[in-house]
């Protein structure tokens, strides 16, 4: 997931957000909305996948981790802690500062690799010198 800009990234973090629902589920319409709201709010661009079936409904996950929290919830059942904008807007700033965490190790990594190189042909040169 990226901020979303002119610019193009160069290699996109896969980012899985899905809204998780058993049939005819009251709250889901509203999880939908809050999601969509603080993905324009963070200016961010994500595919949502939307599963309908027996799960704790509505239920946000944002790579597999349940935004509110819960790792004990199995069964479709209705949930009472429904998803708040804080707890969506957390999960979702953690994603991408996650991602960028990643971009910034890429970066060192790359500059750690010229740096050696240039070392590398320091050392060739100074031997053709002596």
């Amino acid at each position: 997931m990226r901020p979303v800009s002119d610019a193009a990234p160069s290699e996109p973090v896969a980012t899985l957000i899905e809204v998780l629902h058993t049939p005819g589920c009251p709250h889901v319409d509203q999880a939908r909305a809050l999601l969509r709201s603080c993905l324009a709010e963070l200016r961010l661009a994500a595919p949502i996948e939307d599963r309908e079936g027996n799960y704790p409904s509505p239920t946000i996950l944002v790579n597999g981790v349940d935004v509110m929290g819960r790792t004990d919830l199995q069964r479709a059942m209705c949930r009472l802690d429904l998803p708040t904008r804080e707890h969506v807007l957390a999960a979702l700033r953690m994603n991408e500062t996650a991602a960028n965490t990643l971009d910034i190790r890429d970066l060192a990594d790359a500059l750690i690799a010229t740096y050696r190189l240039r070392q590398l042909k320091e050392a060739q040169q100074w031997r053709t010198l002596t």
